[in-house]
């Protein structure tokens, strides 16, 4: 039996009701939290947990979630030291007050709250983290929970701003993470490749230059076990910057989903070093020509992806002239796909449909 175990929290309770003076008692049914930890708990099936879901809410406050595990792990004072503080924080009457006494323990209690449920849930191998709140207490609370599975785990995906320190380890296989940097704590990861299988990297404004990816003692980034890459950003706001894939060694790369304006053009051709069998491209058709310029017609599989941004951004007339050369040149590959999100608009612009195989409009 696989089982997932999931700790949401809905909003905090002060933005319910402004009228009261105090956070009420902490319990399993609190309505503010939900998750199904303590059923879980209740029919003894903690080590049967694979599985592991932390989706705080938008009140940008990390309490509901870091008492539900206090709760649900069964910490005392003794065991968590800060714990006594941490639960009795509803007998303040000052909001402020009481989140700055929180703030201040919260960075001890972090760590040994993650241990403790690692005790109770011992046999979790996928990790998802999922929010969009700023609250400084995610600083801790997102690294140590991360830290304290890290070894077992295979599958991780992370989603929120950029607070976590180095990630990778020999057992992990699926890696995927969708990142912000607009806030003052944000770094950038240190990202391990290990023994990857599969990578997904999204950012908000930072490019992908492969500062992320630990190298060797010469600058170059190497793994043997990649075959699936995806690389996306809003290409709206990055900078044309040399991408660096004359130092990226992935020898066993079949799947590669790219935002066109993540690689140089000069560092286009380096990628097809890689024995690819499948090539999305997202963005201006323009920059998706100049892949395929290069030999594709080893490909199994080449998608389109345009959206609606990219109708702003260029003429029908050359949209559809870069897309038909680009179409031109994809004879012999068994599946050729091309996805419009036109929104309502209207082309009158002759299109040459050759080799196309698969058509998604969204109107």
């Amino acid at each position: 039996m696989y089982t997932n175990a999931i700790i949401v929290e809905r909003n905090f309770y002060f933005l319910f009701n402004q009228t009261a003076t105090k956070r009420p008692a902490y319990n399993p049914d609190y309505p503010y939290a939900a998750s199904n930890l303590g059923l879980i708990k209740a029919h003894g099936l903690c080590s049967d947990v694979r599985r592991l879901v932390v989706m705080p809410g938008n009140s940008d406050d990390l309490l509901d979630v870091v008492c539900y595990i206090n709760y649900f792990v069964d910490a005392t004072e003794a065991t968590c030291p800060g714990t006594d503080m941490l639960m009795g924080y509803d007998s303040d009457t000052d909001l402020t007050f009481a989140t700055r006494r929180v703030n201040a323990m919260f960075k001890s209690i972090s760590r040994c709250l993650c241990l403790l449920l690692k005790e109770k849930l011992p046999r979790v191998t996928c990790l998802d983290i999922h929010h969009t709140g700023s609250s400084s207490r995610y600083y801790q609370f997102i690294p140590d929970i991360l830290d304290v599975y890290l070894d077992q785990l295979t599958c991780v995906r992370y989603t929120g701003h950029a607070y976590l320190n180095t990630v990778g380890s020999k057992s992990l296989k699926s890696l995927t993470l969708l990142l912000s940097f607009f806030n003052s704590a944000s770094r950038n990861p240190t990202i391990s490749l290990g023994s990857l299988k599969k990578l997904v990297l999204q950012t908000d404004s930072q490019p992908i230059d492969w500062s992320f990816i630990e190298s060797d003692e010469f600058g170059r980034v190497t793994c043997k076990t990649l075959e699936s890459l995806t690389i996306l950003a809003d290409p709206g706001k990055l900078p044309e910057i040399p991408s660096r894939w004359n130092q990226v060694d992935l020898p066993n790369l079949k799947h590669l989903t790219i935002a066109n304006k993540q690689v140089h053009e000069a560092d286009i051709g380096y990628i097809f070093r890689s024995p690819l069998q499948s090539l999305e491209l997202h963005g201006l058709p323009p920059k998706s020509l100049l892949y395929c310029q290069h030999d594709i017609s080893k490909l199994h599989k080449l998608a389109l992806d345009y959206q609606p941004r990219t109708f702003e951004k260029i003429a029908p007339q050359e949209l559809f002239a870069s897309t038909s050369k680009i179409l031109a040149c994809a004879a012999g590959i068994n599946q050729v796909h091309l996805k419009l999100d036109v929104r309502g608009k209207c082309f009158k612009t002759p299109f040459n449909w050759a080799n196309l195989t698969h058509l998604n409009v969204n109107n």
